[in-house]
Order: C-alpha cells, then structure tokens, then sequence
C-alpha cells in the first residue's frame, strides 16, 4: 500500500493505530480503510509478528465496527487470502462472512479482478463482509 493510500486514509479519519503505551507509544498495528458508497472497506489491517495472537486485531476490527456504526454505513468489505489463517479464518471469527464471486457487487468484483490481475490465483482470494447492525 502507498504512502498516498495511508494519507488519504488519515485525513478521512480512517486510519487506526495500536500503540505500546510501555514504549513510548511505538506502534505495533494498523487498520487503514475507506468509505466507499455507504461501506467501509478495509485497504489494509496488519499487527506486528510479536503482537499477534493478544487480540490487537480484534481490538481494531471492533473499533472499526463501533466507527461504522456511529457513522451510518451499511456493510464493511475486504479481500483477503482464504486459507492463511491469520486472513479469511480470523475475519470468520469476527463475524464475516465470505461472498460468493456471483455476489460480488461492481465495485467488489472490480477488487477482486484487480488482485487476480497481479498475480493472485483465484482460488486463493475472497471477498468478505460484515453487515452493520443499526
């Protein structure tokens, strides 16, 4: 992801960190999405190797979920990899859900084709959602 992806996403205030508050809050992971036609879709949610597993990830994905609702939107989409168990099976535990390709609205399929375009094989991608509750 660009630097220029990550701006955008500060400036739009919807870019989330999570800090070490013991080490002078150094960061150790990151949520950064955009608002797209009343969903939120996430660009990009990486936590540091030696954070993983102590539920940062959760910690950010309720953040954002907390975000969506206050704000009004429908729905939060990603794409991510199915079988690496720190993508699809963790969002799967967050109560997403996979899109069938058949599904997929224009902007998703459009994701989806943009990644299987630059390498990815099409069996390892999927599109997932999480619907808001209002």
């Amino acid at each position: 992801m660009s630097a220029e992806v990550h701006r955008r996403s500060i400036q739009a205030g919807t870019c989330w960190v999570a800090v070490d508050t013991g080490k002078e809050d150094a960061p150790v992971g990151f949520l950064t999405a955009s608002v797209e036609n009343g969903d939120i879709h996430i660009a990009e949610m990486s936590v540091a190797a030696d954070w993983q597993g102590q539920g940062i990830g959760s910690a950010l994905i309720q953040t954002l979920k907390q975000w969506s609702f206050q704000n009004k939107l429908s729905r939060i989409t990603l794409t991510t990899f199915l079988d690496v168990p720190w993508n699809a099976p963790f969002y799967l535990r967050e109560g997403f859900v996979i899109v069938p390709e058949d599904a997929l609205d224009t902007r998703l399929a459009a994701l989806l084709e943009a990644e299987l375009r630059h390498g990815f094989s099409r069996n390892s991608r999927c599109v997932m959602r999480f619907e808001i509750n209002r």
